[in-house]
């Protein structure tokens, strides 16, 4: 899922779009019966949080492992339940990660919304084709100090070979949040607008964000890649009113290199 994710603000997109490259490596594995781990270092830019007319630009290592129904990737340390072997590769799991926190210090115009933790994000998901396409869903709850809400993310996307080793994926994403993950994200409660001087905002639940994404993968070798990924999005419903949202569209990129080990 290549999502600016702002349950955490992430620094973490990054490490999402180039972990792509390792997907591909990893059902490569799986036809395989052998395990693979993922490797390699980029860098990303992207808004310092949704809403923000500021960006940075920050690492983006490349982590992604799987042996067996074991994982390891964008949501964590995941189980595949289920695993289909037919045309439809449907899979269900289960994943626990991180999630980055945002912090005041970041952009002025969070001055006196405070900090907001990072959070223990617990996620049940679901993978299936269907032709060209490829669909995955995920209902993520915190557990920790976090957001404190859950959010439902959904993505569709599609990819081919350009030649030999050249080949591309676009997808599209978009995440529906509870009032409590909505309000954590964009809302200002009593005692923050006292300190920051924003009125106060409560977002209900709804669709808070969505982004098209385009990534384009180079094969140098059989074991190492570039890749270099470029996005869009916009916020959505209630989230667009936030008052310390300065633009409602951002944009992102990223490149990196990696190499994938296989055993």
């Amino acid at each position: 899922m290549t999502i600016l994710n702002t349950a955490a603000s992430r620094a973490a997109f990054a490490t999402a779009l180039l972990l792509w490259t390792g997907a591909a490596a990893v059902a490569q594995a799986d036809a395989d019966e052998r395990g693979v781990i993922v490797l390699g270092l980029g860098a990303a830019m992207e808004p310092v949080f949704a809403g923000s007319d500021r960006t940075r630009v920050e690492p983006a290592p490349i982590i992604e492992a799987r042996y067996g129904r074991v994982s390891m990737g964008e949501l964590g340390v995941g189980f595949d339940i289920f695993a289909s072997d037919g045309p439809s590769g449907l899979t269900f799991g289960v994943a626990i990660g991180p999630g980055e926190g945002r912090r005041e210090r970041d952009d002025a115009r969070l001055a006196g919304l405070g900090n907001l933790d990072g959070a223990v994000e617990l996620a049940v998901f679901a993978e299936a084709e269907w032709g060209v396409l490829e669909f995955d869903a995920s209902v993520v709850t915190d557990l920790g100090s976090g957001h404190g809400g859950t959010f439902l993310n959904l993505g569709v996307g599609f990819g081919n070979t350009l030649s030999d080793r050249l080949s591309y994926e676009v997808e599209l994403s978009t995440i529906y949040g509870d009032d409590t993950y909505a309000n954590a994200l964009y809302g200002v409660s009593a005692a923050q607008s006292a300190l920051s001087g924003y009125a106060p905002f409560s977002p209900g639940a709804g669709f808070t964000e969505a982004s098209l994404d385009l990534s384009i993968r180079y094969a140098i070798t059989d074991t190492w890649f570039a890749e270099a990924t470029v996005g869009v999005g916009t916020l959505l419903g209630e989230a667009r009113n936030a008052p310390f949202a300065a633009r409602d569209s951002f944009t992102s990129a990223s490149i990196g290199i990696g190499r994938v080990f296989r055993f």
